[in-house]
Parts: C-alpha cells; sequence; structure tokens
C-alpha cells in the first residue's frame, strides 16, 4: 500500500543562540524612533515600518547575527521542502505587544515562505494558532473521530481545527506564507516581542 501525504503542511522549529538581551533593547530603540505601521490584524500592539535591513546589518552586530541565521534556516527548510533555494528576505518588522495584545486571522501575502523570532516570551503571553486549511474535511469527520476516543482527540495535526504553539526566546518557527495564523491574548503584565519576516526567490525583490 501506498500512502502519499498530499495538501501537506509543514512547520519548521529551530533555536538560535542569540542574545536576547541585547535584540531587546535594538527592538526598543527602533520603536523610539518608528511612530509603527498601520496593520490591520494587529490589536493593543506596536508594530514597525519594514526595516532597513542593510542599515541595522550593518551597525548591530546582534541583529546581522540574527539575519545570518534567520537566512540559512529558509534556505535549509526551502531545500526540505522542494523549493528553489536561494530564497531572500522581502521584509522583516518588530512586534512588541502590550498586556492584552494580539493579531487576528490573517495571512502573509505575496511571499512564499513567513517566520517568526521570539525575542521576548513572559509566561502566559500569546500562542501563535495555525488554523487548519481543510475545514470541510474536519467538520464532515470531527463528530466521528469525537465518539470514536469518547471525547478526547488524539495528538495527530489532522484530527484538529487549528494547531498551537507556545513561544519560546531564542526560537524561531517557519511556515509557508499562506498558512492562516493568529496571536492569542498577551495576558502577562509584560512585553512580548518578536520579529517576523517574509521570504521569497531570488527573482522577487530583493533585500530592502
Amino acid at each position: 500500500m501506498t500512502i502519499n501525504q498530499i495538501f501537506y503542511t509543514p512547520l519548521k522549529h529551530e533555536r538560535f543562540e542569540i542574545d536576547n538581551k541585547a535584540l531587546s533593547e535594538f527592538c526598543y530603540d527602533v520603536q523610539k524612533t518608528d511612530a509603527g505601521a498601520k496593520k490591520s490584524n494587529s490589536r493593543n500592539a506596536w508594530q514597525s515600518n519594514d526595516l532597513n535591513i542593510l542599515n541595522h546589518f550593518e551597525k548591530n552586530e546582534t541583529f546581522k547575527l540574527l539575519v545570518c541565521n534567520i537566512s540559512a534556516c529558509v534556505n535549509v527548510f526551502a531545500k526540505e521542502l522542494g523549493i528553489i533555494p536561494n530564497m531572500v528576505i522581502l521584509n522583516m518588522w518588530i512586534n512588541i505587544s502590550k498586556t492584552g495584545g494580539y493579531n487576528i486571522n490573517h495571512v502573509h501575502s505575496n511571499s512564499i515562505l513567513s517566520g517568526c523570532f521570539y525575542v521576548k516570551t513572559p509566561d502566559n503571553c500569546g500562542n501563535i494558532v495555525f488554523i487548519n486549511p481543510i475545514k470541510n474535511l474536519i467538520h464532515a469527520y470531527m463528530g466521528y473521530w469525537h465518539l470514536m476516543d469518547e471525547g478526547k482527540l488524539d495528538n495527530s495535526p489532522l484530527s484538529h481545527m487549528q494547531w498551537e504553539i507556545s513561544p519560546k526566546e531564542n526560537n524561531i518557527v517557519l511556515f509557508p506564507s499562506w498558512l492562516e495564523h493568529y496571536v492569542s491574548d498577551n495576558e502577562s503584565d509584560e512585553d512580548r516581542i518578536s520579529i517576523s519576516f517574509n521570504f521569497a526567490t531570488l527573482n522577487a525583490e530583493a533585500i530592502k
């Protein structure tokens, strides 16, 4: 018997060894001179405009290390998925979510792979939640699966309407840009800080 994984949705996790204190300071320094972008998916949170990557790359060694690590990780991920290698950063921005801050459902358009690197993640600061794209299948069979295991669904991604990942400092999460997701409320008393980004192939717009 042959089993083919069609309509496969991959996620990649990896931990970097980065100076998070220095990165936090970098993010707050950017916030001081950036009024922030007005993005429709953000609530009670500040998001920077797209970073001038080359400018920060030359001035900040910690940011430079982060960008290099992200680029290498994304290109390995792309190769594993059979995507053309030599992916480049289209844009990158900082997210600082205060208590109660969250992001509603959205996708990252005009890119191929997207991701998020977590700089500061106090306890209960909000999970990133991915929506199962096969919604019709889930609606059709969820009740059946529920009855078969007496109401206790297993840990298979196939049996869930959504898949949550708790943010961890120094961790990166990569996903296809089309995958719908949101970020739940920051219930802590501290800021949640992350750096998000989009990648595409070399024939797309180069680093800004």
